[in-house]
């Protein structure tokens, strides 16, 4: 499965793993915290959903190098602690 991982990451142009990466980012609150879902003022915080989106931020700065992508996750400790479990974050 990993193999398979590397190999469509390889595959995958520079320019569209930024794009996907910036659209996560476009979500990171102040904080920190990344949306989940978002419905009027109501503001769902996953913290298993910003794991995986972490993850990908950490994949994003191992291919391109810049360093936005790292600095998401070195705030990702201080976001579990803040919000903990999934819920609603105003």
């Amino acid at each position: 499965m990993q193999a398979l991982l590397i190999f469509l990451v390889a595959m995958t142009p520079k320019g569209e793993i930024c794009e996907h990466a910036d659209a996560i980012l476009s979500k990171q609150l102040a904080d920190g915290a990344i949306i989940h879902q978002q419905s009027g003022d109501q503001i769902t915080i996953s913290p298993y959903f910003g794991n995986y989106a972490a993850l990908g931020l950490f994949e994003a700065y191992q291919i391109t190098d810049d360093k936005k992508y790292r600095r998401r996750n070195q705030v990702d400790g201080l976001v579990f602690q803040t919000h903990g479990s999934p819920g609603r974050h105003s």
